[in-house]
């Protein structure tokens, strides 16, 4: 099983969370194969001294190219992990977002992962059911739709998609049928940044077999700001004490990474007031 990530751009606090999830990886794994970062920028990867690291060095055009006539941000990552999959073909894959971190062993989701199981974060709900404005929404765009060909289920559930395993029998075919519904969907009048996470979504629940990784892996996309400047603390803090790389795996090893939530729930004044101030300045 090869570990995935995919970071481009020149935006520090990407590099630093997905430097921080390497060490967390190798510090709480287990034995995994190789790790392969696909980026823009390989110069912030100098630092990750394992063998297992890879860096497939794409081009600011190639990944232009990927984001398609629309300039759809996360459909480079479907044509990252296309790629991924033309190159290893033979492994299963386990791709992280950047901000994630690996808290127990991935032996378990690798075992599944040869068995042919599907993997994906975390079940969010069957979007029917929902009370969330923004499920709603969702809803009203796909419901009894037909997209390449696939009828659009009443218990169609919304898989968070910042942990993604892909076995390695049928990964080809399964990564193409991604591509082409997110390029359907995103003709619809549907909220453009979930297009790609709804297509991953429909094509896990077409599986036989899938499991939820949220017992390995956290993911606080919606805590940021505090996980950054944790991240940002703890690579200022060892710099100064000129840590050396193994000496931080074993550092980070010993941290209690569920004790910052990885979720904050925010007011929607507080959002509103966040939105006006960006604006002004």
């Amino acid at each position: 099983m090869n570990v995935v990530y995919l970071v481009f751009g020149n935006q520090i606090e990407l590099h630093q969370q997905a430097n921080f999830s390497i060490l967390t990886l190798l510090a709480n794994g287990g034995d995994i194969g190789d790790i392969i970062v696909i980026t823009d920028t390989p110069k912030y990867y100098q630092n990750i001294l394992s063998e297992k690291l890879i860096i497939e060095l794409v081009s600011t055009d190639t990944i232009t190219a990927w984001k398609g006539k629309d300039n759809y941000v996360f459909r480079a990552k479907i044509k990252a992990l296309e790629m991924i999959i033309d190159k290893y073909n033979t492994q299963s894959l386990l791709y992280l977002d950047a901000d994630t971190f690996v808290n127990n062993s991935l032996i378990a989701i690798q075992e599944k992962l040869n068995d042919g199981y599907y993997v994906q974060h975390i079940n969010e709900g069957i979007i029917s059911e929902s009370h969330r404005n923004t499920q709603k929404s969702i809803w009203k765009s796909i419901q009894k739709k037909t997209f390449e060909g696939i009828k659009i289920p009443q218990n169609l559930c919304m898989w968070n998609a910042g942990i993604i395993g892909i076995p390695a029998h049928n990964n080809k075919a399964y990564i193409k049928q991604v591509l082409s519904l997110s390029d359907a969907i995103y003709e619809t009048d549907i909220k453009k940044k979930l297009v790609e996470q709804l297509s991953f979504s429909i094509a896990l629940q077409l599986q036989e077999n899938f499991i939820e990784a949220e017992k390995e892996i956290g993911h606080y996309w919606g805590n940021k700001k505090e996980w950054n400047t944790k991240i940002a603390t703890f690579f200022l803090k060892n710099h100064l004490k000129n840590t050396t790389f193994k000496d931080a795996i074993i550092i980070v090893s010993d941290m209690n990474l569920q004790e910052t939530p990885v979720m904050v729930k925010r007011s929607n004044t507080a959002k509103r007031l966040k939105t006006i101030i960006d604006r002004i300045f």
